[in-house]
C-alpha cells in the first residue's frame, strides 16, 4: 500500500510541475480590449480598459477596490471567463464570447483564444 501512495504522490507532483511549466509559456497578448465599469473608492462610477490582455493567465481587474466590475464588454477575439473572486478562484460565474456584454459582478478574468 505504501508503494501505491508514493507512486500516486509522485504522479501528482509531476503533473503539477508540468502544468506549472506549461501555463505561463502559453500566455500571449490578445488583440483588442476588455472594457469594464466599476464604482471607485469615492463611490463614483468609473470605467477602465485592459488593452491587449494576456491569454491563458488569470487577470485581476486593476483599479478595483472592494467593489467588483459590474459591466463588461469583450472587444477581443477571445472567450472571457468571469470570476467573482480575485485570483480566478472557484468556478467561473459566466463566459463572454467576442463582442458580448455582461453585468456579472467580477473581480478577475481568464481569456482563451480559439485554437
Amino acid at each position: 500500500m505504501h508503494n501505491r501512495t508514493t507512486a500516486a504522490g509522485i504522479a501528482a507532483a509531476s503533473s503539477f510541475l508540468l502544468l506549472s511549466a506549461v501555463g505561463p509559456a502559453d500566455a500571449h497578448p490578445v488583440p483588442g480590449q476588455l472594457l469594464y465599469a466599476y464604482t471607485d473608492d469615492d463611490g463614483l462610477p468609473a470605467v477602465d480598459v485592459l488593452r491587449a490582455p494576456e491569454s491563458g493567465v488569470c487577470i485581476d481587474l486593476p483599479a478595483l477596490g472592494d467593489a467588483p466590475a459590474v459591466h463588461l464588454h469583450n472587444d477581443s477575439p477571445a472567450t472571457v471567463r468571469l470570476f467573482g473572486t480575485r485570483g480566478c478562484l472557484g468556478h467561473p460565474l459566466a463566459s463572454m464570447r467576442p463582442g458580448d456584454r455582461s453585468a456579472v459582478h467580477s473581480f478577475s478574468v481568464w481569456l482563451e483564444l480559439p485554437h
